[in-house]
């Protein structure tokens, strides 16, 4: 089990409660995918390696931040399956806890092929979604993981202006 700072998650499951207070978007990314699905009353299996049987690599340790890790399936009529023309899509991997049980209000919208949660969007709040693996790290090597930033960025316009 890795370090864990009761402080940092106390401080980051508060900035979320503040930002639904103040009505903002939220993307989570990775660790913000976690928050969020605790936040909203689920939990996580502490470590993949552990809890679970898998032959799929979720810590790509190592590996330049781009390198493709594994393969996630998008749920039909998902804002992942919306964004992406391919279906599976390749993403990199950086995490050792997965969701277990999934957080009230949450949609489940992306898999990888041992069926660990990499993917889910709020059906209580508007533009609120979370993915586990880093498309930030992605984009400058795979040009096709900018465009949830651009989806993000066009749903929080978009609902700014209602």
């Amino acid at each position: 089990v890795k370090f864990v700072d009761p402080i940092r998650d106390l401080q980051e499951l508060k900035l979320v409660e503040l930002a639904f207070k103040k009505g903002k978007s939220i993307l989570g990314i990775c660790r913000g995918f976690q928050v969020l699905n605790v936040f909203f009353g689920g939990n996580l299996y502490q470590d993949i390696n552990q809890d679970l049987e898998t032959e799929v690599c979720h810590f790509g340790s190592g590996l330049p931040k781009y390198t493709k890790v594994h393969t996630v399936s998008l749920e039909k009529d998902s804002i992942l399956e919306q964004i992406f023309a391919d279906n599976p899509i390749e993403v990199n991997s950086f995490h050792h806890q997965a969701v277990n049980k999934v957080g009230k209000g949450l949609k489940e919208t992306a898999f990888s092929s041992d069926g660990i949660l990499e993917g889910f969007e709020s059906t209580e709040y508007e533009n609120v979604w979370a993915v586990q693996w880093h498309p930030e790290s992605m984009f400058s090597n795979r040009p096709e993981q900018l465009a949830i930033f651009r989806e993000f960025i066009k749903r929080t316009r978009q609902s700014n202006t209602k």
